[in-house]
């Protein structure tokens, strides 16, 4: 039997016995939201702390009870999106709903700077807890619609092909640890830079790779052979 804890819907948090995952989530559609609730009831080990359609609730919990994963729809939009991002600690992973199939919608999805993103038409269950527990374990999740939208917009029409020799050496590593799931004060630790510099390099990666988000470079440099899936092993600590 589930066991809620109180917030805006009448729902409460979490599930008997505990649970490892902390999650807030954000959408502004009742119904979306409470079908939401009632799938995240049925997955084990997921606390949700706070279900709600204000992103002032959402920014307010993530500062006093911060959360490990933050779940919200694309069409939220980034200006909405970032200050939530921006409050919570290094370590809070972003699930994002990608809302509509259109390429206007699957670039706005893009832009978001999200972990982890799942088609919310076509969400189930079984999909839902997965991706949660990739966005944590810092797996690239990317609904092939959107792997394929970002791989056709780096190609750009020319061959066919990612320009693979425009990345430098640093920038390769730096691109390792992204996939990784490393933020850019773990990258700039590891590559024994100030945290300026890692930003810049991973600014710089994902303008040579065309693409606006880090899930994105990292799913066109597996699928283009930039990257090996082992390749992490291969940087080093600073």
């Amino acid at each position: 039997m589930v066991d809620w804890g109180a917030d805006e819907d009448g729902y409460s948090g979490g599930r008997e016995g505990g649970a490892s995952v902390r999650l807030v989530l954000l959408h502004p559609h009742e119904i979306a939201r409470h079908g939401l609730r009632v799938m995240l009831a049925s997955i084990q080990n997921v606390d949700v702390v706070c279900g709600t359609g204000v992103a002032e609730v959402a920014l307010a919990t993530i500062l006093t009870n911060p959360p490990d994963v933050l779940v919200i729809p694309t069409s939220l939009g980034e200006t909405q999106i970032g200050p939530l991002v921006a409050a919570g600690r290094e370590s809070l992973r972003v699930l994002a709903l990608v809302v509509g199939g259109s390429p206007e919608d699957l670039s706005n999805a893009a832009r978001m700077s999200a972990d982890g993103y799942v088609m919310e038409s076509t969400l189930t269950i079984k999909g839902l807890a997965a991706a949660i527990h990739d966005v944590v374990a810092r797996r690239v999740v990317l609904p092939a619609e959107l792997s394929d939208y970002l791989l056709a917009r780096a190609r750009g029409g020319g061959d066919g092909r990612v320009v693979r020799t425009g990345l430098t050496s640093r920038e390769r590593q730096a691109l390792t640890l992204v996939a990784d799931g490393l933020s850019n004060k773990e990258v700039a630790r590891r590559l024994g830079i100030s945290e300026n510099g890692a930003k810049r390099h991973v600014a710089s990666i994902l303008s040579k790779l065309n693409t606006p988000s880090r899930a994105g470079a990292v799913a066109i440099a597996l699928t283009e052979g930039i990257l090996r899936p082992d390749q992490s092993s291969d940087v080093p600590s600073a």
